[in-house]
């Protein structure tokens, strides 16, 4: 169930046993999907440490649009009585992808000296990257899953 902005998934595990939990998700774009030039990377992260007994999903996600499923877990064999909360999401990282800048028409079209070549126009790579790079990069949570664990 969605509390504000956080999905919570309830879970109960006995002391001998373990929760296991599947996340199904779909990644979709928003009204601007991100450019050609970024290169756009997706993991599971917690905003703060957490403790030895639950396992942070390690499936890689994949950077384009459509479902997703991913396990996770808790293991509650040492895990003290009652009820405790495990924050982690979804972490989004987009950068500017060099590769791809190489072959654009602004860097190309670019020279180091205007000695050297006069039909080219002096740094105008370095401002395009310059601009590009404040426009791409960017990096936070996409969203947040808490898991509430409850050991009876």
């Amino acid at each position: 169930m969605r509390q504000g902005e956080t999905l919570l998934i309830p879970a109960r595990c006995d002391v001998h046993g373990q929760a296991r939990i599947r996340l199904d998700g779909v990644i979709q774009f928003g009204p601007m999907p991100p450019p050609p030039l970024a290169t756009v990377s997706l993991t599971w992260q917690s905003p703060t440490p957490l403790d030895g007994f639950f396992l942070m999903p390690r499936e890689p996600m994949r950077t384009v649009p459509g479902p997703y499923t991913v396990r996770t877990g808790i293991d509650c064999r040492q895990l003290p009585p009652g009820t405790r909360d495990y924050n982690f999401g979804l972490y989004g990282r987009w950068t500017v992808n060099p590769a791809a800048m190489a072959s654009e028409w602004f860097t190309t079209g670019s020279a180091e000296t205007s000695y050297d070549s006069p039909e080219k126009v002096f740094g105008l790579a370095d401002l395009a990257r310059t601009v590009i790079a404040a426009g791409v990069n960017r990096q936070g949570y996409l969203d947040r899953v808490t898991l509430r664990v409850t050991r009876q």
